[in-house]
């Protein structure tokens, strides 16, 4: 399932849009800031590394992400 992360500071945008989202099928997560947004990619990130991939598991791949 794709994932979309929606930031906007007007909770009711931040509503209208997750709806719309997960009702097209999106994993839908919302921030009000972009400190918030960043704190929720890194849990997004950690998510998707949890699950082994084409023989690699989740440590090779959340290394990969926090690669500067």
């Amino acid at each position: 399932m794709p994932v979309m992360l929606v930031v906007d500071d007007e909770p009711l945008q931040r509503e209208i849009l997750k709806t719309i989202l997960d009702d097209a099928g999106y994993e839908t997560y919302t921030a009000a800031s972009g400190e918030e947004a960043l704190n929720t990619l890194k849990n997004i990130t950690l998510m998707s590394c949890s699950r082994p991939e084409d023989g690699r598991h989740g440590r090779h791949r959340a290394d990969r992400f926090n690669t500067p």
